[in-house]
């Protein structure tokens, strides 16, 4: 919101940004239940692993924006194309640790036997 230099911020901003995303998810889920939609397999794989981009992208961008404020000004891409940039290495760094943490880590939890359940006390 503030790049685009909408007039809403704060809250408003927040809530505006939060709604449309919102409606935007359902909208695309309710076409998929209806019609049958097929998700591209790129989005169902990004879907996947969208807990650890979560977890991920935060910290890269702060790794990558702090790596790109030491880049001489003069030097330095123009704030779009830093931007994506940025912004891509953040997603691409969450992809990475799906597959190399959070996958390996489901796969193994998964094959793991279930722990015996604790005996029940007898009913009379």
């Amino acid at each position: 919101i503030p790049l685009l230099k909408l007039p809403l911020h704060g809250i408003i901003g927040n809530w505006a940004f939060g709604l449309g995303a919102a409606m935007a998810i359902a909208g695309a889920a309710s076409l998929e239940r209806a019609r049958g939609f097929a998700v591209p397999r790129i989005f169902a794989f990004l879907g996947e692993a969208s807990y650890a981009i979560y977890l991920a992208h935060a910290p890269m961008i702060y790794v990558f924006a702090e790596l790109a404020m030491r880049v001489p000004p003069g030097q330095r891409p123009a704030g779009a194309v830093l931007f994506w940039a940025i912004t891509l290495l953040a997603l691409g760094a969450g992809v990475v640790f799906h597959l190399v943490v959070e996958k390996p880590l489901l796969r193994r939890l998964s094959a793991r036997p279930a722990a015996p359940s604790a005996p029940s006390a007898a009913v009379p």
